[in-house]
């Protein structure tokens, strides 16, 4: 195992256009980090950035001894190690996405019991701005970005007393000094990803008393 602290390749070293596919459902970390899973807990959490689906297209930036600096279609960076990642000659930019069009009713029961995993982005697990992100896109056919800080520049802020479904909830723990959390609000109930019990629903009061609600964005 090996952790390097804070590799940077400046974007005008990035190789420009080439893709790969990736080989399993792996994670994109912070710096190149081999066997991520031997890892304490701890320390995931430092590396972790997100994860990247199995068959996932992924844009190639850099090269590092046995490791890729990737981007997702999102525009989330991390790296990879080169064996998990399958080049690719033909695929010249990133697939277009097709929407489900879901209506919220079933992408709610759907996801409903997912587990919560920081970095997720799958039925493995999910966490809170990648839950919100794919509501966005598969219910609204719309694309945001994954992390909840970004969600956050999005829209117009709202006051509590006139919001609405699909707005956005940002808020954090009571013992947390910045946000932390987003979840949706939708008929008079907020859908969001927990980490202690993964994605849930909880009445519009209940949420309020677990946490401290910060800003209210419509997109």
């Amino acid at each position: 195992m090996s952790t390097m602290a804070q590799m940077r390749i400046e974007k005008e070293n990035w190789i420009q256009s080439l893709y790969g596919l990736t080989v399993d459902e792996l994670p994109l970390t912070r710096n190149p980090v081999a066997d991520f899973d031997s890892l304490s807990e701890r320390e995931k959490d430092k590396q972790m950035q997100i994860y990247a689906l199995k068959g996932e297209t992924l844009k190639i930036l850099a090269e590092y001894e046995s490791f890729y600096l990737t981007m997702k279609r999102d525009g989330v960076i991390g790296w990879i190690e080169q064996k998990f990642v399958k080049k690719d000659l033909s695929i010249t930019s990133f697939p277009k996405l097709v929407s489900k069009l879901q209506s919220p009713h079933s992408f709610f029961e759907e996801w409903l019991a997912t587990p919560y995993r920081w970095g997720g982005v799958s039925k493995a697990g999910i966490d809170c701005s990648a839950y919100t992100q794919l509501y966005y896109f598969e219910v609204l056919n719309m694309e945001i970005p994954k992390n909840s800080q970004d969600q956050r520049k999005l829209g117009t802020s709202i006051t509590i007393e006139n919001i609405q479904d699909n707005d956005l909830i940002f808020c954090k723990g009571r013992k947390i000094p910045h946000v932390n959390h987003v979840g949706i609000f939708y008929q008079g109930k907020v859908h969001h990803a927990q980490l202690h019990c993964g994605v849930t629903t909880d009445e519009l009061n209940q949420f309020w008393e677990k946490y401290l609600i910060q800003e209210i964005r419509r997109i």
